[in-house]
């Protein structure tokens, strides 16, 4: 039981100021759910989130929601950035972000590739706190046989794994940034932007996307990391110092950023009920 009533509750693995740049004329989403097979209309808040995703619970019930306030000081100031890119793109400006604002990016990118609920799934899976008590056991002496069984209840190994997960990605991504910052540094941040403006892109519930494929490692020089942040753009990260940091596209790159999305994604949301519909049918197919 939660030991206070006013803590966030409902927690959003994407950004709802980034989610409201996809919706349509009615402020709705059309999305996807490929696990279900479901197609539906939901605002912006009511979509990629979980109850008490970032919640770290103690053994006497206290809480603390540590990580889902670091995130939104992140989110926080991202959306101004993302913000001006689509103001200048609109304007056909170049996005002109200072070396600050590349470094704000990047880094909520980072953050962005471990807080996706799966990554928690994945972990409580593996069921690994057996594998820490003896760990444990093995570095510092025999755990009581009491403490041990509690610790092994169902409730204390998702609790246990839970604010495991929580206290790595609030420490883990800075320390990643940090190593992989002379990487993203060495590219540059380009926004794709949907030459006809009758085509839109879809936003995942992954957030990021890689290219060319999901597991391609980011020191290859032709991986890119994608983040669409509106129906017409899709900030991109892996191009050569000395590109344009705005590419126009054509519709079938739009379609070819869309199937991306939707491959590595377990729900997708757009502005277009026919595009959505259009990708829900890809799933009968395979």
């Amino acid at each position: 039981m939660l030991a206070t009533s006013n803590i966030p509750k409902r927690h959003h693995y994407v950004p709802q100021f980034i989610l409201r740049n996809f919706t349509d004329k009615s402020e709705k989403l059309h999305c996807f759910n490929r696990k279900t097979s479901k197609t539906y209309r939901s605002s912006p808040a009511d979509v990629f989130l979980e109850k008490y995703l970032y919640t770290h619970r103690s053994e006497d019930g206290a809480t603390t929601t540590d990580l889902e306030t670091k995130l939104s000081e992140i989110e926080g100031d991202v959306a101004h950035i993302v913000e001006k890119i689509i103001k200048r793109v609109r304007r056909g400006d170049s996005i002109a972000l200072t070396k600050h604002q590349c470094h704000i990016w990047m880094k909520f990118i980072v953050y962005q590739l471990g807080r996706h609920p799966d990554s928690l799934s994945r972990l409580l899976q593996k069921d690994s706190i057996p594998g820490h008590i003896n760990d444990y056991e093995r570095k510092y002496g025999r755990v009581p046989e009491d403490v041990k069984v509690q610790c092994l209840t169902p409730e204390s190994k998702e609790r246990l794994t839970r604010n495991s997960w929580i206290e790595s990605n609030l420490n883990y991504p800075d320390r990643l940034y940090t190593e992989l910052a002379p990487l993203f540094n060495g590219r540059r941040i380009a926004a794709l932007v949907a030459k006809n403006k009758s085509k839109s892109f879809v936003i995942g519930d992954t957030g990021v996307i890689r290219y060319p494929k999901a597991r391609h490692e980011l020191w290859h020089p032709n991986t890119r990391l994608l983040y669409p942040i509106s129906w017409d753009v899709v900030l991109a990260w892996g191009f050569p110092r000395n590109s344009k940091d705005v590419i126009s596209i054509p519709y079938y790159e739009v379609c070819i950023a869309n199937e991306l999305i939707f491959n590595q994604s377990d729900i997708i949301a757009g502005c277009a009920k026919e595009l959505i519909e259009s990708l829900s049918r890809k799933t009968e197919r395979e």
